[in-house]
């Protein structure tokens, strides 16, 4: 065994070493990436080489990526998918709760366990963690109704799991008391009433107040953490206030939103990945395996895992008509045990309700499905499509195309469109159009000169640049339009068309009085053609062929 590093260059050197080539080394196999990055937390922690040591700050980065997990399944989540399915979601929760739950309190009596221990075993396996949910992303899956089913349903096994963690322990202590049962579903109640309703005001206020993304960022952050503190400190665990704190920031940041963007990048590229290890780094194989009695308890647990799961899974995809794939996705995605598993363990042994062997055990059965969730979950959910989804109702300053066409009015739109787009956090997307006039692309040189132009706005929105050829100006704003999700057109506006702009259309349009060198798109900046609107030769045409919508 190795002699652990200290030194903080080395230490990071040697976790983000291991975030690259893990998951690389796990896929070339065709295994999920997830399951490289526990392997190799138990390479390097102190149970395989001893080359990094499960504490400090190491376990801090670890217990980060645990909420940013949890914070990235309630940012992701549709609301609209889950608002409609919220009904059995709750189903499933109770059935992939109660199953467990009832199969770990037979087990625990069966293991010689006290009527409170019992209990608290249920509670172990009870809940999930959403560990595949990195997978569920990548196979772009998270709007299939089972799969919405499945996501919905972990807010209400883990509150159901903690708040059981919550009662033995308060008894184990003097507090289980009816009175102290009821303290503690109120402060549960409040605490999600607060988040999902003031929260989203808090966030959409501040937003609006200040544009710097980095500001933005740094304020979600700040909210995520705060939330999981204040849920640990009313007796419930972090990864439910991170899951609150996350469908909060969702109904209220439009999903184009960098800051969102920023937010999961951070996560999934760094911090989620740390958890991931130190799942593999806390965990002793041989340990497990040298005790007969934590081996037989840990299969026996893995094995109760499996089929009380499947059992919920196939009774409510029996109920709702979902597809085998279906059925087995959920079950796979429901079965993984790690964050309040961990939890609950770590309770259970510090009140010394669970021995040394059941505490090991139940690690084994950490691993087991900790390897097995994501490689159900990945094969299965591999033959899933998404769920056809219904148009969505995007503000109307998300995404704004500004039509440029004169570099001295190019300024002025984008500053317009770039106040519409702070309201919202949107995307500016200055485009411009190059024209085929007699078999010929004009205008390239303008297009460049346009687009290259400095992007000034007073907020930091994120900026698309969109050069387009098209047959004529009008069509190829439309169609820039149309392949970008436009939600609004930003242009100029010379005033009342005349009657011929009104009659003739965009193929005629170019003929509206302008020579050659403006329709090729060659006169000097200073000179505006014949139908030419604020926005420069372009903008005529635009307006007409847009109906003249006043923006």
């Amino acid at each position: 065994m190795l002699e652990p590093l200290h030194e903080p260059i080395p230490v990071f050197l040697t976790l983000v070493t291991v975030i690259l080539i893990m998951p690389l080394l796990s896929e070339r196999v065709r295994l999920p990436g997830l399951i490289g990055l526990v392997l190799g937390g138990m390479l390097v922690g102190p149970h395989g080489t001893g080359l990094l040591s499960a504490s400090g700050s190491i376990e801090l980065l670890a217990t980060v990526g645990l909420l940013y997990l949890m914070f990235s399944a309630g940012l992701e989540i549709d609301l609209r998918q889950l608002g409609r399915v919220r009904n059995k979601a709750m189903l499933f929760g109770l059935l992939t709760f109660l199953l467990p739950q009832l199969s770990g309190v037979a087990l625990g009596r069966g293991f010689g366990l006290g009527w409170s221990a019992a209990v608290l075993l249920g509670s172990v396996y009870a809940s999930h963690t959403l560990l595949a949910f990195p997978i569920l992303s990548h196979l772009d899956i998270l709007s299939n109704e089972a799969v919405a089913v499945t996501v919905g349903a972990t807010l209400f096994t883990d509150v159901a799991s903690l708040l059981v963690l919550g009662i033995v322990a308060g008894s184990g202590t003097g507090g289980g008391s009816a009175s102290f049962i009821v303290q503690l579903i109120v402060l549960m109640g409040l605490f999600t009433i607060l988040v999902l309703a003031v929260l989203p005001k808090l966030v959409r206020h501040f937003f609006h107040r200040f544009s710097g993304r980095a500001i933005k960022l740094q304020f979600v952050l700040v909210t995520l953490l705060l939330s999981a503190w204040v849920a640990e400190h009313i007796g419930m665990h972090a990864i439910i206030g991170a899951f609150l704190a996350g469908l909060a920031i969702n109904s209220a940041v439009s999903a184009h939103s960098p800051v969102v963007g920023q937010v999961l990048y951070i996560g999934e590229s760094l911090f989620i990945p740390m958890f991931l290890m130190y799942v593999g780094m806390i965990t002793d194989p041989l340990a497990i395996v040298a005790s007969r009695q934590a081996l037989v308890v840990g299969l026996v647990l893995t094995a109760a895992v499996y089929l009380s799961k499947l059992g919920a899974a196939w009774i409510v995809g029996r109920i709702f008509g979902y597809s085998r794939d279906e059925t087995l996705t959920m079950w796979g995605l429901s079965q993984a045990q790690a964050a309040a598993t961990l939890a609950t363990i770590l309770v259970g042994v510090e009140i010394r309700l669970f021995p040394a062997h059941v505490f090991n055990g139940a690690i084994l059965m950490i691993i087991c499905t900790s390897v097995s969730s994501p490689l159900l979950t990945q094969k299965f959910g591999a033959r899933l499509s998404p769920a056809e989804e219904e148009p969505e109702e995007r503000g109307l300053f998300e995404r704004i195309i500004v039509a440029v066409a004169n570099p001295q009015t190019e300024q002025h739109l984008i500053a317009l469109a770039g106040i519409l787009a702070c309201r919202s956090g949107g995307v500016l997307m200055p485009t411009n159009v190059a024209r085929v006039v007699d078999g010929e692309v004009v205008g390239l040189e303008r297009q460049r000169k346009l687009l290259n132009a400095p992007v000034v706005s007073d907020c930091q929105a994120e900026v698309q640049r969109i050069a387009r050829v098209d047959a004529s100006i009008t069509e190829g704003v439309l169609h820039a339009a149309l392949e970008n999700e436009a939600t609004l057109i930003v242009m100029g506006w010379r005033g009342r068309p005349t009657l011929a702009e009104s009659i003739l259309d965009g193929a005629g349009r170019s003929r509206l009085g302008c020579d050659d060198s403006c329709a090729r798109g060659t006169h000097d900046d200073a000179h505006r053609c014949p139908g030419e609107s604020g926005a420069g030769h372009s903008g005529g045409e635009l307006a007409a062929g847009l109906g003249r919508q006043d923006v």
